[in-house]
């Protein structure tokens, strides 16, 4: 997988190795700016100088951004290289995200699901890109809302807490 990301030319290509106890970037490959913007979404972001280092953590997720003339070809190469292995998906904002096939957010929820004993008919979820599809066609109700729509998820949240349509329950009208 590193060859071919590192061997690829996909401009622009910048990559965190994501696992279940931190988030990586190879030393010397991506900007301080991106690494800022990354660190919203990675708390435990730390670099390496080696994949070696990253031995003790579970690695699910390589985490990429690159130019938008790329995207599609890079899906291409990995799922021809690498089709078993890895899954290529958007994630939106020129942001293609590869992983262990299967392990989607999808699969993640119904993780949670059994473990609180709740039915995917009461799953509510929100996503904005490729990445998101599984999940949003596995919960009983979903929305497709844009990036960055804090206010307009927040409004559909109140509607559902507050039994309003279209989460009015039967008989409650």
């Amino acid at each position: 997988m590193l060859d071919t990301l590192q061997n690829g030319h996909y401009l622009g290509l910048r990559y965190i190795l994501c696992g279940r106890e931190s988030a990586c970037y190879f030393v010397d490959s991506v900007e301080e700016k991106w690494l800022a913007k990354m660190r919203y979404y990675c708390h435990r972001l730390k670099p390496i100088h080696s994949l070696a280092e990253t031995s003790d953590d579970r690695l699910f997720k390589f985490a990429l951004n690159l130019s938008d003339d790329f995207v599609e070809p890079l899906m291409t190469d990995i799922r021809r290289l690498h089709e078993g292995a890895a899954a290529a998906t958007s994630s939106g904002h020129v942001s293609v995200d590869l992983i262990v096939p299967g392990h989607h957010k999808a699969n993640g929820l119904n993780i949670l699901s059994q473990r609180w004993g709740v039915d995917h008919a009461q799953v509510l979820a929100f996503g904005d890109g490729g990445n998101d599809l599984e999940m949003l066609q596995q919960s009983g109700v979903s929305f497709a809302a844009p990036a960055n729509n804090d206010a307009g998820v927040l409004q559909i949240i109140e509607k559902m807490l507050a039994g309003a349509p279209p989460f009015t329950t039967a008989g409650s009208a």
